[in-house]
């Protein structure tokens, strides 16, 4: 079992990298559900060419873990490492943007499929944290396709050049 007391008076950064110690930690916190989607035996520290490919100001991770998904499926995990209590919303939407800087990047290396990419906070301030868990609780609400929303139309040209003559 990997308890808090294990942590205290060590850095974090350095435990994290400990494959042993991470792939306990996440068994124990990650839920089951996450953990269903990915095999944890398979869990190392991510290349670090692909972390340098990832923009300096898109990162976000303290640790960026590669995983196999249980389908096969090519899967990150990192970890953001926190003990301040303040902009706690805004961090969440950093987690988030982090996230997509991983799938970014994943993309430009010529793979065409999208990465499971799991974002892990871990707060360890003296402070109970109060702010938002998701992006959900961020834009409060359940719905995020009303924010997240892309509608792409395809009108052919022909259409627009009939309808500027009229």
């Amino acid at each position: 079992m990997f308890y808090k007391e294990n942590i205290q008076g060590q850095n974090l950064k350095n435990i994290f990298e400990k494959i042993d110690l991470a792939r306990a930690f996440l068994s124990e916190r990650l839920p089951q559900k996450t953990q269903n989607l990915i095999n944890l035996d398979t869990l190392k520290i991510a290349d670090p060419k692909f972390v340098a490919s990832i923009p300096p100001t898109k990162r976000a991770a303290d640790v960026l873990f590669s995983v196999r998904g249980t389908k096969g499926r090519d899967s990150y995990i990192f970890i953001c490492l926190e003990n301040r209590n303040a902009n706690q919303a805004s961090l969440i939407l950093s987690l988030f943007e982090y996230k997509l800087a991983i799938i970014k990047a994943y993309l430009e290396q010529g793979n065409s499929n999208y990465p499971l990419v799991i974002p892990f906070l871990y707060y360890y301030g003296l402070e109970e944290w109060t702010g938002p868990r998701s992006l959900a609780e961020v834009f409060g609400t359940s719905n995020l396709e009303e924010y997240f929303r892309t509608r792409t139309y395809f009108i052919p040209i022909e259409e627009v050049l009939k309808r500027a003559k009229s």
